[in-house]
C-alpha cells in the first residue's frame, strides 16, 4: 500500500532509522534526509579531547561536524553532534536494554504504550537475550540467544544476586549479530572497541542500503517552514550553498537535540535559550580477587549492569566492562606512569580489573545550557553543581558496599567523574506534554515532529538508544492512524 504521501526524515541514527522503518512498513514513501559526512570530506573538528573519545579504526569521523553553516560551540561540556552517517551509532556502546515503568514515571506515557514499539525495534535489529527471570526490572524484547561470557563472569553474577538483594544484576543486552545464519556473526575477536571488522555491531548507518528509501545526503538542514500544506526546507551543502527547493507534507525531526534544537530555533518555532537534560557519568575501576579474566576468546562490550534499588538516588544503573588491550591503552594516556610497567605485566594485573560506567538520572544532575545566537551559532555551557559530585559520591559508596560481600573493591582515587554530556545520554529540552505534543510536534506547529531525545521528559539512568527507537517509532505509527485511518 503506497499512500502517496511525500514525507521525510532528517538524521540517519537511530531515531531516524526507527521512525523510517515504521513508515516504509505502513507503506509510506520515505525520503531520507542526512549530512552523512564520509572520511574524505571536509570538516570542522568539535572542541573535544580527541584522547578520551572512543574511535572506530582510529577514525574520528563521527565526531566531525558539517563544514559549513551554523558552529555548534561545545564549551567545557563533551555534548557530541554526529554528521557521519548513522550518527553516534557507528562508535556507540552497543547495550540495547529498555526502560522500566519507574524510569519514565514522569512521562505523560506508560510503558504499555512503548512496548509494541520495542518489539518492532527488535525485530529490526539484533538484541541478545539476558536472564530476566530473576529480575522484574526490564522486559525481555530479545531476539537473539545471549552471547557467550566468560566462566568467570558468570560465576561472578551468580553471587551477586545470592549474596547482594539490594541491587539487581544481570547479563547486558547487546545489538549485536551473534546468529549463525548471519554472515556478520559475531566472532570474539575482543576487538570491539577498536571497531568491528565483521559489522557484528549494529549501526543504523546499515539503513543506506535499503532500496526501499529515497536518499538525499551531503546536505545540512538550517531551517524549516511550516504552512498548512507543506514544509519548505532550507539546507546547505557541504560548499555552502544555501537552497530551499525542497517541500515535503511531513518531517521528522532526527538529528540530536543539539542539531534539532538549532534547526528549531532557527525556524522560529523554539526559543533561543533552553536547557539540556543530561545522565551524570561518572567511571571507577574494581579490583576483583578472585575470577580473574583468562579468557582470550572474548568481547569487549559491556558484560553485566547492574541497577541500585534506592528510591532517593533514583536507582543508579551501571554498567562493567572487562579490561582489554584498548581500555587499558586509554589509561595509559591518562596515567602516564603505566607506559614503565611492562606490557605482560600490566595486562596480567588489569585482568583483575573491572572497569565500570555510572549512569545518574538527570533529576541529580547538572543541566547544560544551550542558546542560539544572533549568528546562528549554538553555544553549550554546563552548569556547575557541587551536589553533582556528592551524589556521585554518595552513589559510589553504596555500590562498593554492596560488591565487597563477593570480594570486588574499589579504587576511589581512580574515579572520574566526567564532564557533562560525555555519557551521550542527553536531551529532554522539549518535554513531550509540556512543550510538544505526544506526537513529537511543537505546538505552534502541524507537520513538524520530533523523534530523538529532545522530547523525552527527563534522562533515567542506563541505556538510552533503545527507547529512543521505540519512542520514534510509536510516533511514526501514531501520525500515520492520524493520517489514514
Amino acid at each position: 500500500m503506497n499512500h502517496n504521501k511525500k514525507w521525510a526524515v532528517v538524521g540517519s541514527g537511530p531515531a531516524g532509522f526507527a521512525v523510517a522503518n515504521i513508515l516504509l512498513d505502513l507503506g509510506i514513501e520515505v525520503t531520507l534526509i542526512d549530512a552523512n559526512l564520509e572520511e574524505n570530506d571536509e570538516y570542522i573538528f568539535p572542541n573535544l579531547d580527541r584522547l578520551s573519545l572512543k574511535t572506530k579504526f582510529d577514525s574520528d569521523l563521527a565526531y566531525r561536524h558539517f563544514p559549513k553553516g551554523p558552529e555548534i560551540n561545545v564549551g567545557e561540556s563533551e555534548v557530541k553532534q554526529s554528521f557521519e552517517g548513522g550518527g553516534l551509532s557507528s562508535i556507540w556502546g552497543a547495550t540495547i536494554l529498555p526502560y522500566t515503568e519507574r524510569d519514565i514515571t514522569n512521562w505523560p506515557l506508560n510503558l504499555s504504550q512503548l512496548k509494541e514499539s520495542y518489539q518492532f525495534i527488535s525485530k529490526k535489529i539484533p538484541v541478545t537475550s539476558s536472564d530476566f527471570s530473576s529480575s522484574s526490572d526490564y522486559m525481555d524484547f530479545s531476539s537473539r540467544d545471549k552471547l557467550i561470557i566468560p566462566d568467570e563472569i558468570n560465576k561472578l553474577i551468580t553471587s551477586i544476586k545470592f549474596k547482594c538483594p539490594d541491587i539487581s544484576v544481570n547479563q547486558s543486552q547487546i545489538s549485536i549479530e551473534n546468529s549463525s545464519k548471519s554472515t556478520n556473526q559475531c566472532i570474539y575477536c575482543n576487538e570491539c572497541f577498536a571497531g568491528c571488522r565483521y559489522n557484528s555491531i549494529w549501526s543504523s548507518k546499515s539503513f543506506f542500503d535499503n532500496s526501499k528509501l529515497k536518499k538525499f545526503d551531503k546536505i545540512r538542514v538550517l531551517s524549516l517552514s511550516d504552512s498548512e500544506d507543506c514544509i519548505k526546507i532550507t539546507y546547505c551543502d557541504l560548499e555552502g550553498t544555501i537552497f530551499n527547493n525542497l517541500q515535503f507534507s511531513k518531517i521528522f525531526l532526527a538529528t540530536g537535540p543539539v542539531e534539532t534544537f538549532r534547526i528549531l530555533s532557527e525556524s522560529g518555532l523554539a526559543p533561543k535559550n533552553v536547557e539540556l537534560l543530561d545522565s551524570g557519568t561518572f567511571y571507577k575501576l574494581f579490583f576483583r580477587l578472585k575470577n580473574r579474566s583468562k579468557t582470550v576468546t572474548n568481547y569487549s562490550l559491556s558484560k553485566f549492569y547492574i541497577r541500585l534499588q534506592d528510591e532517593n538516588l533514583i536507582h543508579p544503573h551501571f554498567q562493567f566492562y572487562e579490561m582489554d588491550s584498548h581500555k587499558i591503552d586509554i589509561l595509559k594516556k591518562n596515567y602516564k606512569l603505566l607506559k614503565l610497567v611492562p606490557k605482560f605485566l600490566l595486562n596480567y594485573v588489569f585482568s583483575y580489573f573491572l572497569l565500570c560506567i555510572g549512569y545518574m538520572n538527570s533529576e541529580i544532575t547538572p543541566r547544560i545550557a544551550m542558546s542560539r545566537d544572533q549568528n546562528g551559532n549554538i553555544n553549550l555551557v554546563p552548569k556547575i553543581y557541587k551536589e553533582k559530585r556528592q551524589k556521585s559520591r554518595l552513589i559510589a559508596k553504596k555500590l562498593e558496599k554492596e560488591l565487597k560481600k563477593v570480594g570486588i573493591f574499589s579504587f576511589r582515587f581512580l574515579e572520574q567523574n566526567h564532564a557533562s554530556g560525555s555519557g551521550t545520554h542527553y536531551g529532554g529540552w522539549l518535554p513531550m506534554g509540556a512543550k510538544c505534543d505526544l506526537q513529537g510536534r511543537p505546538y505552534n506547529t502541524k507537520n513538524i515532529h520530533i523523534v530523538d531525545s529532545s522530547i523525552f521528559n527527563d534522562i533515567p539512568a542506563g541505556p538510552i538508544t533503545f527507547t529512543i527507537m521505540a519512542n520514534s517509532a510509536r510516533i511514526g505509527r501514531e501520525v500515520w492512524e492520524e493520517e489514514f485511518l
